[in-house]
């Protein structure tokens, strides 16, 4: 899932101003006096919310214009006019956001009070089940079509280019792949998909279909040897898109969530899609995995988020690593490279499955819990 952006933001602004130029991101002292007197200098300017974190009370659909940022998960941000404009996952406490649309949206204009106004889309996009069993009709022996699939709405992407906003979402289809039992078979696959629109104020979306999805490279089979079998049926899981474009101009979506790693694939700039995906090579190459990226298919890193830094020169990954029963974690690496090596601070590389440092957040312990 993905980490808000703002936060990137905020974070990039204290961490790449203090980054030297040499490949290990290891500053010296002087440099490290600078980053804390920038660091400090946004905390004591920063005028945050302090409404409380229990959000029960107003937790239910009848109560959403009360919500602000209760009930937000993988939220990705972007300003139109005077307003800023958020996306994120369905997800909400007791599932109160169910049959009111896909992908809620909130709008602000000041980044700390958000008014909820609804999702942007009202229905699943017929692409998506068309895809999914064309795709079952190649497969060898070929597979019956899934007529009503699960869906799961999980973690947007909204960047603009020139005039156009693009939203990048991700669907998952929660079935399993033969069957009904997940400890027998693998789910499906996932997809991602994009809308565009030039006014984000009324909610008007053209949707563009089909960018990439999840596939096999054959080296695993789509069944599984129980529930302790975590060696990953396909390659890179196609959820948790984020985007950069290269000062070359070049664009480039990265996506991964888990089996092997985080990749990054070229896309059309005039179309925002990728420019075929007939070979495994058209979706791209692994730029962050993490213990052995050769044999390890379940890699604990995901929600990945980049951006580049014009005053340095480097393209800087956020990563959430591990899950929510180990607790997620923020981290970064960088590298003047779109497509790697990526290294931590201590030189690690992240693209061979070195482990990201710093963690730039992490979470904390509610009082009584």
């Amino acid at each position: 899932m993905k980490i808000l952006e703002l936060l990137f933001i905020i974070l990039s602004f204290s961490l790449l101003s203090a980054c030297g130029d040499n490949s290990t991101g290891v500053d010296d002292g002087e440099e490290d006096e600078k980053k804390e007197e920038k660091y400090e200098a946004i905390i004591e300017d920063f005028d945050g919310p302090t409404y409380s974190d229990n959000y029960t009370p107003v937790a239910s659909w009848g109560n959403r214009t009360q919500w602000n940022l209760a009930n937000v998960h993988d939220p990705t941000v972007v300003k139109d006019g005077e307003y800023y404009y958020m996306y994120q996952t369905n997800a909400s406490y007791g599932n109160e956001h169910e049959g009111h649309g896909n992908y809620p949206y909130r709008r602000s204009k000041d980044l700390v009070n958000w008014e909820y106004l609804g999702a942007a889309f009202q229905d699943v996009q017929s692409w998506v089940k068309d895809s999914l069993n064309n795709i079952r009709a190649e497969v060898e022996p070929p597979l019956s079509p899934i007529e009503n699939p699960d869906y799961g709405f999980w973690a947007p992407h909204i960047t603009k280019v020139n005039d156009t906003y693009r939203l990048y979402y991700s669907v998952v289809i929660t079935n399993p792949i033969v069957g009904s039992n997940s400890n027998r078979y693998w789910t499906e696959r996932a997809f991602i998909g994009l809308a565009e629109s030039t006014d984000l104020s009324g909610n008007h979306w053209e949707d563009k279909g089909m960018v990439i999805h999840s596939v096999a490279d054959r080296k695993e089979t789509y069944q599984r040897d129980g529930d302790s079998d975590w060696s990953a049926y396909f390659k890179y899981n196609t959820i948790d898109p984020s985007y950069v474009a290269t000062p070359e101009g070049e664009h480039w979506l990265v996506y991964g969530s888990w089996h092997s790693g985080i990749a990054a694939v070229q896309l059309d700039p005039e179309t925002g899609k990728t420019f075929e995906l007939n070979d495994l090579g058209d979706y791209g190459v692994r730029i962050a995995g993490r213990g052995d990226v050769h044999s390890n298919r379940w890699q604990a890193l995901e929600a990945p988020e980049i951006i580049y830094n014009e005053n340095t020169g480097y393209y800087y990954l956020f990563l959430a690593y591990d899950e929510l029963s180990i607790a997620y974690n923020t981290r970064v690496a960088r590298s003047k490279n779109i497509t790697g090596p990526y290294y931590g601070i201590d030189g690690g590389n992240v693209t061979d499955g070195a482990e990201a440092w710093p963690v730039l957040t992490h979470p904390y312990r509610f009082n009584g819990h």
